[in-house]
């Protein structure tokens, strides 16, 4: 039988009866949207409050607290929904919207639904764009040679791929600005425009192999104690290094059980407070192996850590994690210590994707993506790209 998706419709606010809006679950994700009728056609937005997103499981533990707790959101978005329509609204300026306008305008009001981080980078964006060019100068005066100059100069300074992206975000505040009324027509509408965008680079994906990790391992002595043990927590987990630097001690358990003979971690649990369950950040359980329950043995004897203390402490603030800057720093000392090429688009990740490249001949791509708790099985397969090992003995295999 069919599940039924969470849903809790007809959401309305007696001061505002013209507002309706429902509160739902969508297939294919995980979070709670926001869903209106606009223009007799129906439009979702992801349920986004002070950047934390919601889940079914996360308002509640009873249907009614959940359904409760989901009525209440809707209400809120519906009492801002009429706030920005009561809000005085900016003269439509037909082509001479200028960017300084545009800047101020979107982000007042154009990222309804988005998180604080893209918030962030997109007017970030902007306003790298707004210093190269006059901020005065209206958009329909913009010309493709401004673009082009600017992203030669993001180019010139080894930042082309920030370059196009500065350029995606102003195509994409001209567009939401178009379709609010405030510009007749988006520069990038037309074709001498949107052809200056590059297209997008051919992304890195490299992975550091076991001879690698051998000859990190042979220098690690030579750096901080705590680069040893990141090392060989990234080989023998698999996990990001956001989630292995931001580690407590009281979530890790390294005494033997039936499921976990050399212990276990849970990972991501101080994620909680922000939200319950993310794309690439979910609460989960898993047993360690023999080495890495030994790195952690030995870094907890040394460190005397426990509790809440974080497993790698900042060396200025133990009330924080190590920083990523730093153990930047460690990698690449390490890797011109034991005279391996850096990767280009790679410090820790390639320990990652080596730990799925290492297991591919003994378990299948379903296995691994348990283990790692990722969802996706084709997350490993990305993982796992073919190399001239591989791909000669599969050539030459006789069944």
């Amino acid at each position: 039988m069919k599940r039924k998706r969470f849903s809790v419709p007809r959401i309305r606010d007696p001061r505002y009866p013209h507002i309706q809006v429902r509160v739902v679950a969508l297939a294919g994700s995980p979070f709670l949207f926001l869903g209106r009728q606009k223009d007799c056609k129906p439009t979702y937005a992801v349920i986004c409050v002070n950047g934390r997103k919601f889940t079914p499981a996360s308002l509640g533990d009873t249907k009614k607290e959940r359904e409760d707790r989901a009525r209440a959101l809707g209400l809120d978005a519906i009492k801002k929904i009429a706030e920005q329509e009561m809000a005085p609204k900016p003269e439509p300026t037909d082509d001479r919207l200028t960017l300084s306008q545009l800047i101020e305008t979107y982000e007042r009001d154009g990222f309804a639904g988005r998180t604080d981080a893209y918030r962030r980078d997109s007017l970030a964006a902007l306003r790298r764009l707004a210093a190269f060019l006059e901020e005065d100068a209206a958009l329909c005066a913009l010309k493709p040679s401004d673009m082009e100059k600017y992203y030669a100069k993001r180019a010139a300074a080894k930042h082309a791929p920030a370059g196009r992206g500065d350029l995606v975000a102003l195509k994409i505040a001209c567009r939401w600005a178009w379709r609010n009324g405030l510009l007749d027509q988006s520069p990038f509408a037309t074709a001498q425009f949107d052809k200056i965008i590059p297209p997008k680079g051919t992304q890195r994906r490299p992975v550091a192999k076991k001879d690698r990790y051998d000859a990190i391992k042979a220098v690690a002595t030579q750096l901080p104690p705590a680069f040893e043990v990141l090392l060989d927590l990234a080989w023998e987990t698999g996990k990001s290094h956001g989630g292995i630097r931001t580690l407590r001690w009281e979530h890790v358990a390294l005494t033997p059980a039936k499921q976990a003979p050399h212990g276990s971690v849970t990972w991501y649990a101080d994620r909680a407070k922000e939200t319950v369950d993310t794309k690439k950040r979910r609460i989960h359980t898993r047993p360690l192996n023999a080495n890495a329950s030994a790195a952690l043995q030995r870094w907890r004897k040394m460190t005397k850590g426990i509790g809440g203390a974080f497993v790698f402490p900042s060396p200025s603030d133990p009330n924080k994690p190590l920083d990523y800057a730093t153990t930047k720093k460690w990698m690449r000392k390490a890797e011109n210590l034991a005279k391996v090429p850096h990767f280009k688009q790679g410090v820790w990740h390639p320990y990652r994707r080596g730990w799925a490249v290492a297991r591919k001949h003994e378990f299948s791509p379903a296995e691994l993506a348990a283990a790692n708790d990722w969802r996706d099985p084709s997350m490993v397969v990305l993982y796992q790209a073919a190399d001239e090992e591989s791909t000669l003995e599969a050539a030459t295999f006789v069944a």
